[in-house]
């Protein structure tokens, strides 16, 4: 039998190059996807870019708006008019209307006023003005601290409301708000482009729908809560932002995602869409927070510092020019210091260099390690979301730089604009208004009068600023005064809430503001002032009382401390930052077991609270417990790698341990990272000299007394560690020092009073070892020392 041979192929196929192959499968490839594609599209099958965001999920939310009781209308819900404006609109748009929603954050909002003075306010009262004809509804979603995450998801909501325009102003919050990337930074910037490019797909849509029914939800996505919760609402404020610049990059990069969803969900709902770039004061507003490099030496850091002191100086004082050169030099040693750069465009702005004074300006937003305002890179993914969308766009910083030009002679905006960091002032709430109105215009919605400007804005200007009274005016002067505080601007917060309690006397939010301002400033008599009549006006403030615990606490009222602390928590239970100052107050007043628990409430409520962590450490140190002690510094710092305290306590403990190399690295790190703590640098130099490291340990206490020239127990360190090495002339300008800087440093008087003795000065030896004896009646050594050589003196009674 013949064996069966398979068919050979047409001689053709066979012939067929494989480049001619791969070709015809693509293109049936191509030709499958577009074909899938179209059908899914007429199918109404919508892309996970309208729907999902892959970078954060969110752990629930409540509808903005709910219907009124008789079905009519829709009004923003109850319990989210803390975050938004009260509005209300038709459930069913009548017939004509042309409904528009604004979306954003706080300046959609209107802060630090309401809707009324908002551009949103502004924009329906000039299309009521110039085309009374048509019904328009211009309705406020803007919400206090609202990211492009928060704004997208609320536009699912909206639309959903037969909308007809969006306009966006979003890109201020997006650093406001803890979340992480961890997933996604570990991800090749490729893949997640390729990720990214797959949300536009429906067949990709459809396939993932069915997956996530079979999976946990948002697997890979960080959990937002269903409400803003900002970081600096959190107890450790400010401390929570460091330089990432992989973290900040993904930020950016999630604003872009989120700003294409927006126009996609406009346009699924058959709305237009206009995108707002947003102005930010770059001239009258420092950075938030300044971080010197990594490995910038300290001598480096005090140059900057005391260069940006004679900036600041040569700026009050008229001397733009000087200023400018001392801010230069600070650049110059470290690019990245944002408070530099800032100082430097400051001073360029006064010399009336304008484009040199944009760059230094801008340059400071971008070293800000807390951006709570646009960065650059915001306002160009607007433009360019923009153009690849072809959606119109309102490029109102540019539009608003040439309006501060005009009006202040600088090219950068700042207080002629802002009434901060980033809310206009009323009249620049109108110019966007404006400038809106143009760009409505441009799509051919409404056709104002030709003479408009001239005819019709004068009178809408007036009926918007006349809606503010002295009272409306003093609230929003309060409010400004809460950011400033929230945001550690305290210099700033103080003159608004002194403005503020002009008319509103009897507010005690306004004494609040005051007393925190006080006591932040070190003037105690008057931060106790203002407490206790917030208290008086508010008893049942835990803000209150907490910062009455930490006044108490500086005022060395340990009891005084602990009742206030108490108080605040009973009042505030999930109070984090009450329950950690309240243990700081039990471990003062010699209560290291209740400090534990009320530690362990602190991070119980706030796992990643830095401080409250050191602040466990410290309790079990009390209690003897080295190695939970060293656990929870670790903790602490993990959480803060820049935690210098923490670093400084692990270093105690440490030593308590036996574990001697490990607190030296600790103390090491500790003032690395601060050269102020004038105790870990005692403490390291201690650690030197107690373990046959004299050399390093003077070493040590020189750069220490560098660091911090005014410290007396530095300058008792150092002397003696002098007298160790037979330096005794320097020794002695070291421990007068030091009695200079605290007369009731006992320890330096005694020392300095062997050392005269030791010298042959019998006389000043006696009278040191006296004021040591005074000072320190425990120094039993001191009064011993002094009645021998009294007696050998024969100067009679040593207490004399």
């Amino acid at each position: 039998m013949r064996k069966s041979r398979r068919a050979s192929p047409p001689a053709s196929a066979a012939q067929m190059p494989l480049r001619r192959k791969l070709a015809f499968s693509a293109v049936a490839f191509v030709l499958f996807f577009v074909l899938a594609e179209g059908i899914l599209w007429l199918a109404g099958v919508d892309t996970l870019l309208v729907e999902e965001d892959p970078y954060v999920g969110f752990q629930g939310s409540i509808r903005l708006f709910e219907p009124t009781p008789d079905g009519a209308a829709l009004r923003t819900a109850a319990n989210k008019r803390a975050l938004f404006n009260d509005q209300r609109f038709s459930r069913t748009k009548g017939f004509g209307t042309y409904r528009i929603f604004a979306v954003g954050g706080s300046t959609t909002y209107g802060r630090p006023f309401a809707d009324s003075t908002s551009f949103a306010g502004w924009l329906r009262a000039y299309l009521e003005a110039v085309a009374p004809q048509r019904r328009w509804e211009v309705v406020n979603a803007g919400g206090i601290s609202y990211a492009s995450y928060r704004v997208a998801t609320l536009m699912e909501e909206l639309a959903g409301y037969d909308p007809d325009l969006f306009v966006v102003y979003s890109g201020n919050n997006e650093f406001l708000e803890k979340r992480t990337y961890e997933g996604l930074i570990a991800e090749p910037v490729a893949l997640t482009r390729a990720r990214l490019l797959l949300q536009h797909s429906r067949l990709w849509a459809v396939g993932r729908r069915a997956l996530r029914a079979r999976e946990a939800a948002a697997r890979r996505r960080y959990q937002m809560t269903g409400e803003v919760k900002e970081l600096l609402d959190d107890s450790a404020g400010l401390e929570y932002y460091h330089r990432d610049d992989e973290f900040t990059r993904r930020v950016i990069e999630h604003y872009r995602f989120n700003l294409q969803r927006m126009i996609n969900l406009a346009r699924s709902a058959g709305a237009q869409v206009l995108l707002v770039t947003i102005p930010v004061n770059e001239r009258d507003f420092s950075p938030f927070k300044s971080q010197f490099s990594d490995g910038l030496p300290e001598a480096a850091r005090r140059s900057i510092e005391d260069l940006l002191a004679a900036a600041r100086a040569a700026q009050a004082a008229g001397d733009a020019a000087a200023a400018a050169r001392a801010a230069g030099e600070a650049v110059a040693l470290d690019p990245r210091y944002a408070e530099s750069h800032f100082a430097l465009g400051r001073a360029l702005s006064e010399l009336g260099d304008d484009e040199a004074a944009r760059d230094a300006l801008r340059r400071a937003l971008e070293e800000d390690v807390c951006p709570l305002r646009a960065l650059p890179a915001i306002n160009e993914a607007i433009r360019e979301l923009a153009a690849a969308n072809a959606v119109p766009l309102v490029d109102f910083e540019r539009r608003l730089a040439e309006s501060a030009r005009a009006r202040s002679g600088k090219g950068s905006p700042g207080a002629e604009s802002f009434l901060d960091h980033v809310h206009p002032t009323i009249e620049v709430n109108g110019l966007l208004a404006a400038e809106l109105l143009g760009a409505l215009e441009g799509l051919g919605v409404v056709a104002p009068p030709a003479d408009w400007r001239e005819r019709i804005s004068p009178a809408v200007a007036a009926a918007i600023e006349g809606r503010i009274g002295p009272e409306e005016r003093a609230e929003a002067l309060k409010n400004l005064s809460k950011v400033l505080l929230w945001a550690g601007k305290t210099e700033e917060a103080g003159r608004f809430a002194a403005e503020a309690a002009e008319t509103l006397e009897d507010d005690w939010e306004v004494h609040y503001n005051a007393g925190v301002v006080a006591l932040d400033g070190g003037d105690l008599e008057a931060a106790r002032r203002e407490l206790e009549e917030a208290a008086r006006l508010e008893p049942e403030s835990a803000r209150v009382h907490d910062q009455l615990g930490s006044l108490f606490a500086r005022l060395g009222d340990a009891a005084g401390a602990v009742a206030a602390g108490e108080r605040a928590v009973e009042l505030a239970p999930r109070m984090a930052g009450a329950w950690n100052n309240l243990s700081s107050s039990y471990k003062d007043a010699g209560r290291p077991a209740e400090a534990l628990a009320a530690a362990r409430q602190a991070v119980e409520i706030e796992p990643d609270f830095a401080e409250a962590h050191n602040n466990l450490g410290n309790a079990r140190l009390a209690l003897g417990d080295l190695e939970g002690a060293v656990a929870s510094y670790a903790r602490a710092t993990r959480l803060r790698p820049g935690f210098a305290e923490a670093f400084a306590n692990q270093g105690l403990a440490l030593a308590g341990l036996g574990r001697l190399e490990d607190s030296q690295r600790a103390f090491a790190e500790a003032v690395r990272l601060d050269a102020g703590l004038a105790a870990a640098w005692l403490d390291l130099a201690f650690l030197q000299l107690e373990n046959g490291q004299p050399a390093a340990g003077l070493a040590t206490l020189r750069r220490a007394v560098a660091a911090v020239p005014d410290d007396d127990r530095l300058r008792y360190g150092l002397g003696r560690a002098l007298i160790l090495g037979n330096e005794l002339a320097a020794a002695r300008a070291s421990l007068e020092r030091a009695l200079e800087l605290n007369p009731r440093n006992a320890l330096a008087a005694n020392d300095l009073a062997a050392l005269c003795e030791h010298l042959g000065e019998p006389e000043r030896a006696l009278e040191l070892y006296r004021q040591a004896a005074r000072l320190d009646p425990a120094l039993s050594q001191a009064r011993a020392n002094a009645e021998r050589l009294a007696a050998s003196l024969g100067k009679g009674d040593p207490g004399a």
